[in-house]
């Protein structure tokens, strides 16, 4: 009964604090709206299509794909003394078809994503321009993208050939990730057996060039890289996806429309709005720890101890109402994220629950050490928000974790804050999320938080407030 007693009064000065509300509520909803507003995919402020036009066709022969020497290089002259690789198993080929096909749908739709073009297939852009056209394609999809181009529906054409998929797999690593050298130098994608069309071979061209080749080059290494079954550990979300891939139907590409008046939103906010908020989340940190000096400096906590009220009971009502705010908060962030900004909850929305509830206990648990340790409303400036925007840069809260190096997503398994952007990535951006993967961040969010609990309460019973 003492530790409600003690919640209810904490709560309503928390409730009652202005500068709570702006730190855990309004900076949020600020930073994610600005970086939106950055990206050009603030609501509202859509603005027009986008200027170039650009066809992308696949050629891809998948019959080849998973048959005798597919995993030979395409190139390499046969040899009496090597024998051709197998074939592949039905199931596995039939996954690697589709992981082939999606390459091209993602290159489509990151193409989409940069803002400054159109993609589309060439049966779409059949249809969106048929005023232009005088007569049918060919058949052949790299010849109608060809031809879309002669004849002025499209500035550039993206062909991803026959054999493709062999080369992305057989071709050297050190090439594919140097940009300044090699056969991949400068864009140039016909190692990979990629053309790329267009009339004048200037123009837009180039920026086309450079901006498939990394959405290519990104595509394919992540590929490669979950094909190493240790790769899981290093990068569970992006193999999961792959994985969650091969067992689904192979995507299709959606037609590319005009946007509406008013604009398009992007699903950056499916990004943004998970990695500020468990940044944010551990804001909370510093609100605890200046409402313990608070107290202490007012003698509150001191004549709470020397009172019948058990420390335990102390501890339950002097966390559990920021316990309670941080649920609040995360969930407020969520919904501003849907409703003001159009972000996806996931094809199972129930799937947040566990990651929210469990997050929110890690950054009160944390709150609570860090309000043992400082002595002094400097030392929480210093220490404590330097924490907590350190934690939160090396654990992927400012940019998708999938963007930081091996080494650094390796790392920040060290910090709550990746297993939760690992939970909320599971539910939000994968098709099939695994509830089994998002149970474990969850276990591993709720053993960061008794560890931050139990030295926490050692460290208060250990302190003369």
């Amino acid at each position: 009964m003492s530790a409600l007693v003690i919640t209810a009064k904490d709560l309503l000065l928390l409730v009652r604090d202005r500068r709570t509300a702006a730190m855990l509520l309004v900076l949020p909803l600020c930073f994610i709206g600005i970086i939106g507003l950055t990206t050009g995919k603030f609501p509202g402020l859509g603005g027009a299509s986008p200027a170039f036009r650009v066809v992308v066709a696949d050629a891809i022969d998948y019959a080849a794909i998973g048959a005798v020497g597919y995993e030979d290089p395409p190139d390499a002259p046969p040899s009496p003394d090597t024998l051709p690789s197998p074939v592949f198993p039905a199931d596995e080929a039939a996954a690697e078809r589709t992981r082939a096909q999606n390459t091209v749908v993602e290159v489509i739709e990151g193409l989409n994503e940069n803002g400054g073009f159109r993609a589309d297939t060439p049966e779409h852009w059949a249809t969106i321009a048929q005023d232009e056209l005088d007569s049918t394609l060919p058949e052949d999809p790299g010849a109608a993208a060809r031809e879309l181009v002669d004849r002025g529906a499209v500035q550039v054409a993206i062909i991803f050939g026959p054999t493709f998929p062999r080369r992305a797999y057989t071709i050297d690593a050190e090439a594919l990730f140097d940009s300044d050298a090699g056969p991949l130098a400068d864009g140039d994608l016909t190692a990979l057996d990629i053309e790329v069309y267009s009339r004048d071979g200037g123009g837009p061209a180039g920026a086309i060039r450079a901006a498939a080749s990394g959405l290519v080059r990104s595509r394919i290494g992540r590929l490669r890289m979950c094909r190493n079954p240790r790769a899981s550990t290093f990068l569970p979300g992006v193999c999961d996806r792959l994985a969650a891939e091969g067992d689904a139907p192979p995507r299709e590409a959606q037609m590319s429309e005009e946007p509406a008046d008013g604009g398009v939103v992007s699903d950056v906010y499916d990004e943004l709005v998970p990695g500020y908020t468990t940044m944010f989340v551990f804001f909370l940190v510093n609100l605890m720890a200046r409402s313990f000096l608070y107290e202490q400096d007012l003698g509150t906590l001191r004549r709470l101890r020397t009172t019948p009220v058990r420390p335990t009971s102390i501890l339950i009502g002097k966390t559990l109402p920021f316990y309670l705010i941080s649920l609040l908060q995360t969930a407020t962030l969520f919904l501003a994220g849907k409703l003001l900004f159009g972000m996806s909850w996931g094809p199972q929305p129930w799937l947040l629950l566990p990651i929210i509830v469990t997050c929110s206990a890690a950054a009160t648990g944390l709150g609570l050490l860090v309000a043992t340790l400082v002595k002094s409303e400097s030392q929480v400036s210093a220490y404590a928000t330097s924490t907590v925007i350190l934690l939160a840069g090396i654990s992927g809260c400012f940019m998708p974790r999938d963007w930081l190096p091996e080494t650094v997503q390796t790392l920040s398994l060290a910090t709550p804050h990746a297993w939760a952007l690992i939970g909320y990535d599971q539910v939000l951006a994968v098709p099939q999320p695994n509830v089994g993967r998002v149970m474990e961040c969850a276990a591993a969010l709720t053993a960061f938080a008794a560890a931050f609990f139990l030295i926490g309460a050692w460290r208060f019973g250990k302190r003369a407030f």
